[in-house]
């Protein structure tokens, strides 16, 4: 077991997170945490294979939950049973870097070295950040000079005496969560570009200076938790790393999960139950449409109970005159919000061929390079440059994808309610996938079947039965 030594304050309040109370819903955090596990395995046996070694990635679109899942730490700070018994009277520690925020990269990072750049953010949020009024500029101004002996490793060796540990007995676990990593992309390619600074290739020297601290020494351990827009930036960068890139799954939420939370709100809020325990506000059906429009996309969820329960009344009175309530006006709100966030409107009337071009081939299914323009007038707006500053979410389907899906409607099948196993155990489950990019993956399982875009119309025009 950890002992967490009270030598700061609790150690989850460390980490700067959006305001969001929400329920988190619909994460394999036990398939994570046992990714960690595996780590830390490898570190204890000294291995030196850098596929034993995992570096967490949740990448995506905006919106889905990538951030959120930094909250894995409090599932690891709460529920300690991963930690492996050779680790006794040790401390675990939540580190939070937002590229996006008070961590952002300049042009005064154009000159110091890729390790100074990184040690004095990972400094600003241990020591300084929730502590003291100060912004991350202007510590890096009073550091001055002194900034030279802010690398990675100076850091985190100072981390570790401060704590009071010791390294003859003692282990410091650091959970350093990286949001917003596609920035450093962004801001490398304009510091090349627009001030002529020498490549630093720093996302990559980055990955590797924190990837020694998975390897060793050993009274420190860092399981580096990365989440960002842009996870075509990762797979670039996995041949030249230490270690590889685990991607955690943030899947939009199922309405079920909606609902569940929606409860959580009305339990919350002593919302009105019927005879046998079921919400009233169940029967609300613009409010359930509501939620279902929207996608499952855990912001405008976010938005959604942030408009009903927050603003105009307070969540009791909400869901007491949940059937008077106008949801269309709630709903132009919720869009606002959205629009306010990720500049939609702006984008596009800037845009108007881009614009076309990306509806035209998210309609018509049309693949794309990474490397490809669909707007040769506007250079910067490369597909992967597209994917990193989150205007278009790129979908490669792929055999592990497929099969991925088939073994998940297995797991339905066989965790269905009793009556209805019994009658589906007596079929065979059959996985149909209908394809409108090319695919060209070796199926490896005799179950499923794959329907090519130019077969559509026979299939559907015949009306089709699978028996």
């Amino acid at each position: 077991m950890i002992l967490c030594h009270d030598i700061r304050a609790n150690t989850s309040d460390n980490i700067g997170r959006p305001d969001d109370n929400m329920p988190f819903m619909e994460r394999d955090t036990n398939k994570v945490i046992a990714r960690i596990t595996r780590n830390i395995k490898s570190h204890l046996t000294n291995s030196k294979s850098k596929t034993d070694y995992d570096i967490l990635v949740s990448g995506g679109a905006p919106g889905i939950g990538k951030t959120r899942y930094g909250e894995l730490f409090k599932h690891l700070e709460n529920n300690q049973d991963w930690v492996p018994s050779e680790w006794k009277n040790n401390h675990i520690e939540g580190l939070y870097i937002d590229f996006s925020d008070d961590c952002q990269l300049d042009s005064y990072d154009d000159e110091p070295t890729q390790t100074v750049i990184i040690g004095l953010r990972i400094a600003f949020v241990f020591y300084i950040k929730g502590k003291y009024q100060m912004k991350f500029e202007t510590f890096r101004r009073l550091i001055g000079k002194y900034s030279v002996i802010f690398t990675i490793s100076d850091v985190f060796e100072s981390i570790y005496n401060h704590l009071g540990l010791k390294s003859d007995n003692q282990h410091l676990f650091v959970f350093l969560h990286i949001d917003e990593f596609q920035l450093i992309d962004e801001w490398e390619s304009n510091a090349v570009m627009k001030r002529k600074m020498e490549e630093k290739w720093l996302f990559k020297k980055m990955i590797n200076g924190l990837a020694s601290y998975m390897y060793g020494p050993s009274h420190i351990f860092v399981q580096p938790f990365l989440s960002g827009t842009a996870p075509q930036f990762v797979n670039s960068t996995k041949e030249s790393s230490k270690v590889s890139f685990g991607f955690v799954n943030c899947p939009q939420l199922s309405l079920k999960a909606m609902i569940e939370i929606a409860n959580h709100y009305a339990q919350k809020f002593d919302a009105e139950k019927f005879d046998r325990g079921e919400y009233r506000w169940m029967l609300c059906q613009p409010f359930l449409q509501f939620l279902d429009d929207t996608g499952g996309m855990p912001r405008a969820l976010q938005y959604v109970f942030y408009e009903c329960l927050e603003t105009g009344c307070d969540g009791k009175k909400f869901f007491k005159t949940i059937d008077q309530r106008n949801f269309d006006n709630i709903f132009h709100d919720v869009k606002a919000h959205l629009q306010e966030r990720y500049n939609i409107h702006e984008f596009i009337q800037n845009n108007k061929k881009l614009a076309l071009e990306l509806l035209y081939h998210s309609i018509d299914g049309i693949p794309v390079s990474v490397e490809e323009y669909l707007d040769e007038s506007k250079p910067e707006y490369m597909i992967k440059n597209l994917e990193r500053d989150a205007h278009i979410i790129l979908n490669p389907c792929n055999t592990e994808d497929l099969n991925n899906e088939h073994k998940k409607n297995i797991l339905g099948s066989t965790s269905a309610p009793r009556k209805l196993r019994n009658i589906l155990s007596k079929y065979q489950h059959i996985t149909i996938a209908f394809m409108i990019q090319p695919f060209n993956g070796q199926i490896s399982k005799p179950d499923c079947l794959v329907i090519m875009k130019e077969y559509f119309g026979p299939i559907f025009a015949s009306c089709a039965r699978f028996t």
